[in-house]
């Protein structure tokens, strides 16, 4: 038996409508005002205005991309939820 520790993040897209993603992952990437960020396990937690795009990467390797305009991204204990579309 191995004592490996997980170190994936559980994430959520959605829109209003629908969700895009819900899933564990590897890590996530955006942007906001100052720059490109990335969120991995343990990362702190934090709350950010972001844009341009949310950049997926999955347990198996892949990689996937969401193109947004806007969006609010919330970071706390390991789960990243991101909200599309509820900005005017």
């Amino acid at each position: 038996m191995s004592d490996v520790k997980k170190q994936n993040i559980m994430l959520v897209i959605r829109k209003r409508e629908k969700v895009l993603f819900d899933g564990e992952v590897k890590s996530f990437t955006s942007s906001n005002a100052r720059g490109t960020f990335d969120v991995l396990y343990e990362h702190a937690n934090f709350i950010s205005i972001i844009n341009k795009n949310c950049v997926i990467r999955k347990l198996d390797g892949g990689v996937s991309e969401i193109k947004i305009e806007e969006g609010i991204v919330r970071v706390h204990e390991n789960k990243v939820t991101v909200y599309l579309g509820i900005m005017g």
